[in-house]
C-alpha cells in the first residue's frame, strides 16, 4: 500500500515559485479544551532532501494561517522527528493524535509543504474527547497461607484514577523482607517482569 488508496490525498506543487497547498476543514465548535485532531498520515520517502516537506496543521479562528495557533508539523520522511511527531521506524500509513488544548469555534487547516511536488496523503479525520482511564493496582502474593505484607507499589503519577489517553504511567513495586517481586499481570495474563513497569494510557 503507497497510500493511493486514501481518502484525501493533499497534492503538494513545487516550491521553487514559493506556493504552499492549503486543505481547509469545515468551521467546527470545539466543546472543551480536552478534545483532538485525530488524522492518519502516509510517511515514506528517506531522502535528505525531503526532510522539509511534509504536513504543516494548524487551528484557526478565522480561516486564516496568520494569527493561528500550529498544532504539529508531520515530516513526509518517515525517519525524522518533528515536536510532538516521532520517527517511525519504516514508511506506512501512521496515526496522530493533536491536543487541541482550547475551546471554541475554529477551523483547522493542513498545509502542505515540499520541494518537488510530491504528494502527501492522509486519511480519517477526527475531532474528539480525550478518552480517560482508571488503573487499579492490588499486590498479589503465591503464597496464601502467609498474610504478612508482602510489599507496596509507587506509580507516577500518584493518582491513576480519571487519566487521559497516552498519559505516560511508571509502576514500581517494592517488596518487603522474604518476599521478592516476581511480574506484573492483567487478567491472569503476563505483561511483564521489569520493574518499574512504564505504559502509556
Amino acid at each position: 500500500n503507497n497510500g493511493s488508496n486514501s481518502t484525501h490525498q493533499l497534492q503538494l506543487p513545487d516550491q521553487s515559485s514559493g506556493t504552499l497547498t492549503k486543505l481547509m476543514l469545515p468551521q467546527m465548535t470545539i466543546p472543551a479544551s480536552d478534545y483532538l485532531f485525530v488524522l492518519d498520515v502516509y510517511r515514506t520517502s528517506n531522502y535528505s532532501n525531503y526532510t522539509e516537506e511534509g504536513v504543516r496543521v494548524f487551528l484557526s479562528t478565522d480561516g486564516e494561517i496568520e494569527g493561528s495557533t500550529e498544532l504539529a508539523f508531520i515530516p513526509r520522511v518517515y525517519s525524522v522527528e518533528s515536536g510532538i511527531i516521532p520517527a517511525e521506524a519504516t514508511a506506512g500509513w501512521y496515526t496522530y493524535k493533536l491536543p487541541l488544548g482550547i475551546s471554541g469555534t475554529y477551523y483547522i487547516i493542513l498545509r502542505g509543504e515540499n520541494k518537488y511536488g510530491a504528494p502527501t496523503y492522509m486519511d480519517n479525520f477526527v475531532v474528539r474527547q480525550m478518552e480517560k482511564y482508571t488503573v487499579n493496582i492490588s499486590v498479589t502474593m503465591t503464597d496464601e497461607e502467609t498474610p504478612a505484607p508482602m510489599g507496596s507499589v509507587a506509580s507516577s503519577p500518584v493518582t491513576l484514577a480519571n487519566q487521559y489517553e497516552d498519559t505516560p504511567v511508571s509502576l514500581t513495586a517494592t517488596a518487603n523482607y522474604g518476599y521478592h517481586f516476581t511480574n506484573w499481570s492483567e487478567s491472569d495474563v503476563v505483561l511483564t517482569t521489569d520493574n518499574p513497569y512504564e505504559f502509556a494510557l
